[in-house]
Order: structure tokens, then sequence, then C-alpha cells
């Protein structure tokens, strides 16, 4: 639902919105937070074996390494691609 606010934030040229709009797809996969995020997150709360802060603590470490790395390929390997083709 966010790539169509991405590519229109670039303006008539597409090809800007394509890095952007990679990199705000593969961020939408990135909810490690808590457990309604994914449903293996919410299979380990629904075994009562990790609280919720225990959960959100890993989770926002997951969440911070995660756009780390998604800040690298949006700045590395997506142009890199893109000129390949």
């Amino acid at each position: 639902m966010v790539i169509p606010v991405v590519v229109s934030l670039t303006g008539r040229d597409p090809a800007l919105g394509v890095p952007l709009a990679v990199t705000a797809t593969l961020a939408a996969s990135q909810g490690f937070l808590l457990p309604v995020s994914t449903p293996a997150n919410a299979m380990v709360y629904g075994s009562r074996l990790l609280g919720l802060g225990e959960m959100v603590r890993v989770g926002m470490l997951v969440d911070v390494l995660s756009g780390a790395l998604l800040w690298a390929a949006g700045l590395w390997l997506i142009p890199l691609v893109l000129s390949l083709g």
C-alpha cells in the first residue's frame, strides 16, 4: 500500500521511484517487535516461554539491524542492480 505513495513522491521519472519502492517493499516485511508481527512470533508468544518484554527487547534489536541492512541495500545494492539492466 505504500508503494504508490513512494513512487508518486519521485515526480515524473518513475525510474527514480524503483529503488525507493524496492526498499519500502522490503521494509514492510521487517516487523519483529510484537507477537502480532509474524505467525512465528505468535506461536512463540503462545507457548508462554517468553514474555512480552523479552520479545520487544529482542525484536527491537532485530528491527534496528534489519533497518541498517535495508539502508545499506538501498544505497549500494539497488543502484548496482539497476545499472546492470
